[in-house]
């Protein structure tokens, strides 16, 4: 059964909730708010029924709300506090948002139970560049099956010239916006790989970081169990033609942007900028599709694999093909659009990690 949520809000952020009940309701969730007020109601009467028969209080709060304890947010919190002792609620059930930078010193003081005030709860941020990980934060909690909802970029159909094989063919795809992130990882497969990082640890726990130190066949691992936990969504990673034509973005030199190696520092985490470890993803410049890290942070393994003669007792004879420069990689030695390696699929490395790819008609 799909959790309820009352959402409490001032006027001045309508069109930003708005957003957020859009998202809800995208996941099936059912949400009341003041749209959902009918003509003849009793306000207060309205608002009481509701907070006690909803799941989670999502409690909206901005600079207008500052130090404004009369304000109606905060009576409908006085309101979900007295309603949930009398149910003798457990859990998570209030959750704090942050739709602007206000001052959290600011906001009156609310105890919320007998352990913890007001202040005491993990804030969602919801605004700027944190509006995709708090919904993300805020799904996790009021879905118990929600894994991960990856960004990705539709990429168009062409006809391109490939330096390896030739003309291609290329149908519309999707491919992840970022390589996949240690948080979204986590959410999968429940491990965290970066921690087994000795060597300089350049990959830290920040889970905006890339994933690394994960094999090809973890990979396959990841994939299984997310395409079992988001039924029809049928996630795989790209094909090195795919990778290579999402990455070149139209251009037609050895990167994906105008300028050649000067620019790369713009683009990309590598040899030259890294200090030597990886970056939270989206933070250099992304190539004319909106793509980001492709040139740097992160190599990322693709979907093509080799048939080779077994090496050793642990290679089975099977390589796969990684894709674009990392954070200790070279400007014109492993950043450009064709660089590629070829290692064995059991290989870990703390450069190596991955982004998704869906067909269009998975979407």
């Amino acid at each position: 059964m799909q959790p309820t949520v009352f959402v409490s809000y001032c006027r001045e952020k309508r069109e930003d909730v708005r957003r957020l009940v859009d998202v809800l309701e995208e996941y099936e969730v059912t949400v009341w708010w003041d749209q959902n007020q009918k003509a003849g109601d009793i306000w207060m009467e309205r608002i009481t029924k509701n907070i006690s028969s909803n799941d989670f209080f999502l409690l909206c709060l901005s600079t207008e709300l500052e130090k404004n304890i009369d304000s109606f947010v905060f009576n409908e919190l006085k309101q979900a506090i007295s309603v949930k002792h009398t149910q003798s609620t457990e859990g998570n059930w209030i959750i704090p948002v942050m739709l602007d930078s206000l001052n959290l010193d600011h906001i009156p003081s609310f105890r919320i139970d007998a352990k913890q005030e007001l202040k005491d709860i993990h804030w969602m941020p919801l605004f700027g560049k944190s509006w995709d990980d708090g919904i993300d934060e805020i799904l996790r909690l009021i879905l118990p099956d929600f894994t991960i909802r990856p960004k990705m970029v539709l990429i168009p159909p062409l006809n391109y010239s490939n330096p390896t094989d030739g003309e291609a063919s290329i149908r519309p795809f999707l491919i992840g916006k970022y390589p996949v992130t240690l948080g979204e990882w986590r959410a999968v497969i429940k491990t965290d790989p970066n921690s087994t990082i000795k060597k300089m640890r350049p990959c830290g726990g920040d889970p905006n970081h890339p994933v690394a130190q994960i094999s090809w066949d973890d990979v396959r691992r990841f994939l299984f169990i997310l395409n079992h936990n988001e039924p029809g969504e049928r996630y795989r990673l790209p094909t090195e033609a795919e990778w290579e034509f999402a990455c070149r973005a139209g251009s037609t030199g050895d990167y994906g942007f105008e300028g050649g190696p000067s620019r790369l520092s713009e683009y990309a985490w590598y040899e030259g900028n890294s200090e030597g470890k990886t970056h939270c993803v989206g933070q250099c410049l992304p190539n004319a599709w909106g793509l980001f890290d492709m040139h740097g942070n992160v190599c990322e393994w693709v979907q093509d694999t080799i048939e080779t003669p077994p090496r050793t007792k642990t290679h089975s004879g099977l390589e796969a093909v990684t894709k674009g420069g990392s954070f200790d990689g070279y400007a014109e030695e492993h950043c450009q659009i064709t660089d590629r390696t070829e290692l064995t699929t059991i290989a870990t490395h703390p450069n190596l990690g991955f982004r998704l790819a869906r067909n269009v008609e998975c979407s």
